[in-house]
């Protein structure tokens, strides 16, 4: 498969994973105890790492499916507040990829579903936006 064809199929199958209900995951016993003593040291370990954007977006989706609302929302603002001015969620630094900055997506999404704020619904908006005005392009 080409890399265009990829990267066009790639992102529409990501946006698709905003239209699926977050509760749809099934979870194992592990996950299912947001205070089980590992989970919290894994969380801990996480959040002490500086981390590039689809760093950032995996953390955020490590959250995201353990139903942790609390983090999902520290995460979305994280990743809203370094938001380029083109949409690229989660940039710490120069951050050439065009679909990393997108891996923290649902988590801004989610976030804005649990505050009701619509600044970060807008701003998982601009990151759909920017996907699909430069992947197609490549």
């Amino acid at each position: 498969m080409k890399r265009r064809n990829f990267l066009q199929l790639s992102s529409f199958a990501g946006l698709a994973a905003f239209t699926l209900p977050v509760g749809s995951c099934k979870r194992n016993s592990l996950a299912s105890d947001p205070y089980n003593e590992t989970v919290l040291r894994v969380k801990e370990a996480m959040l002490s790492m500086q981390r590039a954007s689809w760093e950032q977006g995996v953390a955020s989706q490590a959250f995201v499916e353990l139903g942790d609302e609390n983090m999902i929302v520290l995460m979305g603002y994280e990743a809203h507040l370094r938001q380029t001015n083109e949409g690229r969620l989660a940039v710490l630094y120069t951050d050439n990829g065009v679909t990393d900055p997108a891996s923290a997506g649902e988590a801004v999404l989610r976030a804005g579903e649990i505050t009701g704020d619509q600044v970060l619904k807008e701003s998982a908006g601009k990151m759909v936006s920017y996907l699909l005005n430069n992947v197609s392009s490549m």
